[in-house]
């Protein structure tokens, strides 16, 4: 089975890995297979074996996560290799996406889980907000409210920073107010889990930002996430929770570079495979934390980037 998240996510490492032709593959299946919703251009989710054992489109609903760095890796793609269409596709795919997957609720923006699945409450993943794609979003398509999107979502995560909590999912009501998921995705809506854990991963990437401001405020909210993630790395034993480490203590510098050397050395340089995984290879979750620990290491300065063996 595949998912809209793993093909964005493919499609975004094509890019960033200059595969041209992979990018082009990767986009024109993803087309063919999961871009077929009858009121807008965004991605249904999921991709999976029936119980006849015949693959086919199993959940038209869409993931708004997977529909915001669909939009971006077609912009970058566009970039590399203009005069395929990407970027009036991106366009299109961004108007949908801030039509079905943005809302206003008391005053404030947030970002939605889905289109179709969620309403009044809206389900809300706070791992989904993801500054640094909104910002360059906002130079491709500046015409959305992309500044009071980063604004009002730093609102809301460090609101609930603040109670000691960032949960994997919350449910905000027609009148803003942010309340436990719990009723809708179970009791492990309230931890810190996975889902949180990416939050971690997109504000090191905000972090690297030369924008100073952008930079500050996204050290600002890591600073309040640390104990939260410390204490997840001490529960989940994991390489998602080891490279988010990882990751956090070379943006923010609390971790000393002996032991950041030892940590990159047994969680990441030993557990490559010559056949082009890491670990087993039997988690997609693990492989996609891998890759974004090396793509981070391109936007680092040269002071704080890890010298790969």
């Amino acid at each position: 089975m595949t998912t809209s998240y793993s093909q964005a996510q493919a499609l975004n490492r094509a890019v960033a890995e200059n595969d041209k032709a992979m990018f082009a593959g990767l986009w024109q299946w993803t087309q063919d297979h999961l871009r077929h919703r009858q009121n807008d251009s965004l991605l249904s989710w999921k991709w999976a074996k029936n119980a006849s054992g015949v693959y086919g489109l199993a959940d038209a609903n869409n993931v708004c996560s997977a529909d915001q760095l669909t939009a971006a890796a077609l912009f970058r793609a566009d970039e590399k290799w203009p005069g395929q269409g990407y970027a009036s596709t991106a366009s299109r795919h961004t108007a949908d996406w801030w039509s079905k997957c943005v809302f206003k609720a008391g005053g404030r923006w947030f970002v939605d889980s889905s289109a179709d699945g969620s309403r009044n409450p809206h389900l809300v993943n706070p791992g989904y907000f993801d500054p640094d794609t909104y910002a360059y979003l906002a130079t491709k398509v500046p015409q959305y409210a992309w500044a009071e999107l980063v604004r009002d979502n730093y609102t809301t995560i460090n609101s609930l920073l603040a109670a000691d909590q960032l949960p994997d999912w919350v449910l905000v009501s027609a009148a803003g107010e942010v309340t436990s998921a719990r009723s809708v995705m179970g009791p492990a809506a309230d931890s810190f889990g996975y889902d949180s854990l990416l939050l971690v991963y997109h504000l090191v990437e905000e972090y690297t930002t030369p924008d100073k401001t952008r930079a500050q405020t996204a050290r600002s909210t890591l600073t309040q996430i640390e104990p939260l993630l410390r204490d997840f790395r001490s529960r989940i034993a994991s390489p998602p929770a080891d490279i988010a480490w990882l990751m956090y203590g070379q943006t923010n510098q609390i971790v000393d570079s002996e032991q950041l050397q030892t940590l990159y050395t047994y969680e990441i340089h030993d557990q490559y495979h010559v056949d082009g995984y890491w670990g087993e290879g039997g988690s997609y979750l693990d492989q996609v934390w891998y890759w974004q620990w090396h793509n981070f290491q391109r936007h680092l300065p040269a002071s704080l980037r890890m010298e790969l063996k």
